[in-house]
């Protein structure tokens, strides 16, 4: 199988770009398209045990499947509904178990966090592990148990670890259509791979919990000038 081979069937329809799979769920009700595009590299040099076809298709369905995630993890973490947990002063196996309830009192399915946050979640006894080694989620991130068994705890492996934000939200419904995918350069050593495709998503009602722990005291400086506008409007505007 060479490049036009692959390309062919991408633009068949044939190979399966995204899995909608975790909190990923597929709607094709959703119709207010918006056509994106992305690159990818082209590896053009490869040892020789590696197939350089199936590391291109690999390469692509991965930025694909990365593109997508981003651009509904920004919706999430752009939400409207946020509030701080001040844990300073508080040991981790205390406040540890506080952030639980305050997840579970929510209720919400579905919690992405980073790997610091799920450490601490995960030495919690409310942590119920998840029975599949498959930690392989199509969608980028990779669920890891769940607590009090309602909400699915995902880690999002492109966090920094020290990312203090919980982002609560239910399932996240996508619409994909009309995938196509195309080299540009390619006489060059810099190949690009090009996708456009159209693309709709409902993320729903969502919220983020800032935490401040010993360890990362400070708050975002967006989140602190939030926090502040909000406190002055509550000031002016009060009966």
């Amino acid at each position: 199988m060479d490049d036009r081979e692959i390309l062919d069937l991408i633009n068949s329809g044939m190979v399966d770009m995204f899995d909608y799979s975790g909190f990923f769920k597929r709607s094709k009700h959703l119709r207010c398209f918006e056509t994106k595009r992305i690159s990818s590299n082209f590896p053009v040099l490869a040892p020789p045990n590696i197939d350089i076809w199936v590391e291109w298709m690999c390469r692509i369905k991965d930025d694909f499947r990365q593109s997508v995630h981003f651009m509904s993890m920004k919706k999430i973490l752009s939400s409207d509904g946020f509030s701080t947990l001040d844990y300073r002063g508080i040991s981790d196996r205390d406040y540890s178990i506080d952030l639980v309830y305050e997840i579970a009192k929510r209720q919400y399915k579905n919690v992405l966090v980073s790997p610091k946050i799920a450490a601490l979640i995960q030495d919690t006894a409310f942590f119920i592990p998840e029975a599949s080694k498959d930690r392989g989620s199509l969608s980028s991130c990779y669920m890891i148990g769940s607590i009090f068994s309602q909400n699915d705890i995902y880690v999002d492996p492109h966090l920094k670890w020290d990312d203090m934000r919980v982002c609560l939200f239910g399932d996240i419904f996508v619409n994909i259509e009309d995938v196509h995918v195309d080299v540009r350069n390619e006489a060059t050593f810099s190949p690009k791979i090009l996708l456009e495709f159209k693309f709709d998503f409902n993320c729903g009602p969502s919220e983020v919990l800032y935490l401040q722990d010993d360890e990362y005291p400070n708050l975002d400086p967006d989140i602190a000038a939030l926090l502040r506008e909000r406190k002055i409007n509550g000031i002016l505007y009060e009966d």
